[in-house]
């Protein structure tokens, strides 16, 4: 399956869509929120649904004949009864909550209704979030070109934990103002394959994504619906033949098979694992994919800004810092606070633009900087953070704990420095984050089965680890050390000046090409 690109949403598959391109900077007028629209008085009216519901939105489900058919409500009262029913779980309620606060906070402008309501276009296949309805409501077309709506599949699955992922990208659609004419921007879909939870992509991906994912690792960590806990506690292991992947034989490769890697979207980002360089050395799918982790290797600023995974982290770890409510919808109202920062750092000019993360963070301030300092180990800010944590690595792993408590104490003055610098001016959390250089290797090739053709290589060398520069043709590991060395120097300022300095060093450029 091919991915599509629709409105400011670039839309993958496997159960995740793709980035969400910033909307146009706009001033941040005092009404409502980051910039939302003034509501006009009165709206084209919407057909009543069928049933009164209790949900903070208002679900309209609707149909199409094929993929060129438009959307239609589903008018049929028993299948309307068992769509009800199979939204009636624990993450699709606390999806809802958290669109409600979305929209109050930065409702979508006219023909948009005036209260919350969310459509899913239920068809084979889907798990999509998009921006941008046309519909046939009665006999009369109704375009809602600002109103992000879901397609999904109808099945239980689908509309449990896919149902919420989507449901992130259509509250950042809102609190980003999307636009259904917006065009994706120069700095993102740089990664040769689609999206996935450990791989560095693109920074405007990884925050997109990173927001989504973080509802599920929250649905994993507080949720109490007793089928995702079994999952996510991995209770009740099967053994022997199955029939299903769902044996043990299969566990290790399990999450694999999902390409989205569920678990890890669970595991790895509640315990900021993506905060590292990868454990795996030689294949770029291993690279990317895998979410086996050096952890005495710190990611270089440019890939943690890059990693879906990473953002998640951060994210997740704001609202997990004060536990866990009695139900998941109880958690919607911290997330006010969140969802404000990202409608701001989304619509409002500021320092931090070229870095969405980092604008969501200085946005919600100390508690988001600490979390984000913490989780980078401080990559950002300070040249000497890698080596300062690799020593530490190395007395934890041989024992030394008198080496290890003195490494401990004096990262303590550090960390504050870092922090108090942070929150004094925020752009010191960029201060080692160079500019996005675009590059590809058409040598190496790069093929997922399920998704067709092979594709060249192509990263940002700014944010590409050991790992990934390896891969380039004629870059062994003393060639990328001096790289590595260069960039901690200073970033590569353009595809230009990285030519120039590569070639100072004697450092092979031949299978190069901008990206």
């Amino acid at each position: 399956m091919a991915i599509s690109v629709r409105a400011s949403l670039v839309i993958a598959v496997v159960g995740a869509a793709c980035a969400a391109p910033r909307a146009t900077a706009v001033a941040t007028p005092p009404a409502t929120v980051a910039g939302a629209p003034p509501r006009a008085a009165t709206t084209p009216p919407l057909a009543a649904p069928a049933a009164a519901t209790s949900s903070p939105v208002e679900v309209r489900f609707l149909a199409r004949a094929d993929r060129a058919s438009p959307w239609r409500p589903i008018d049929d009262p028993a299948r309307l009864a068992a769509l009800r029913a199979a939204i009636d779980n624990e993450p699709a309620r606390f999806a809802l909550a958290l669109y409600a606060v979305a929209w109050e906070l930065a409702p979508p402008p006219a023909p948009a209704p005036g209260a919350p309501i969310l459509f899913i276009g239920v068809e084979e296949g889907g798990n999509h979030a998009e921006v941008g309805l046309t519909m046939i409501e009665g006999d009369a077309p109704l375009a809602l070109p600002q109103l992000p709506y879901l397609r999904l599949a109808d099945d239980r699955d689908t509309l449990r934990g896919t149902l919420l992922h989507e449901t992130g990208h259509a509250v950042h659609a809102l609190l980003a103002r999307a636009r259904a004419d917006a065009e994706p921007l120069a700095d993102g879909a740089i990664a040769p394959i689609p999206h996935s939870t450990a791989a560095v992509t693109d920074r405007r991906t990884a925050l997109a994504e990173g927001l989504a994912i973080s509802l599920e690792a929250i649905a994993a960590h507080c949720g109490r619906d007793p089928d995702v806990r079994r999952f996510y506690d991995h209770a009740s292991p099967r053994h022997g033949p199955t029939g299903d992947k769902a044996g043990e034989y299969f566990f290790a490769a399990r999450d694999l098979m999902t390409y989205a890697q569920t678990f890890a979207r669970y595991q790895a980002v509640r315990d900021g694992a993506f905060g590292f360089e990868p454990a795996l050395r030689g294949d770029y799918l291993r690279v990317q994919l895998d979410p086996a982790r050096d952890l005495r290797t710190l990611r270089d600023p440019g890939s943690l800004v890059a990693s879906e995974g990473f953002v998640a982290s951060v994210l997740f770890q704001l609202i997990a810092a004060d536990g866990c409510g009695d139900d998941l919808a109880a958690l919607a109202p911290r997330y006010r606070a969140l969802w404000q920062a990202l409608a701001t750092a989304e619509t409002s000019a500021g320092p931090l633009d070229a870095t969405p993360l980092l604008d969501v963070v200085a946005a919600r301030g100390a508690p988001a900087i600490a979390a984000f300092l913490d989780l980078s180990h401080g990559a950002t800010v300070d040249a000497d953070a890698a080596a300062q944590w690799a020593a530490l690595y190395d007395a934890a792993l041989t024992v030394d704990v008198a080496t290890r408590k003195r490494l401990m104490a004096e990262s303590e003055p550090r960390r504050a420095r870092w922090l108090a610098e942070a929150i004094a001016d925020p752009a010191v959390l960029a201060r080692r984050l160079g500019p996005v250089v675009r590059v590809e290797v058409a040598a190496v090739r790069v093929r997922l089965v399920a998704f067709g053709d092979a594709q060249p290589l192509r990263f940002d060398v700014n944010a590409g680890g050991a790992a990934m520069l390896e891969l380039v043709p004629g870059w062994d590991r003393a060639a990328v050390a001096t790289i590595l060395a260069e960039r901690r120097r200073a970033s590569f300022a353009s595809y230009a000046d990285l030519i120039s300095r590569l070639r100072a060093h004697r450092v092979k450029v031949t299978a190069l090409a901008p990206g």
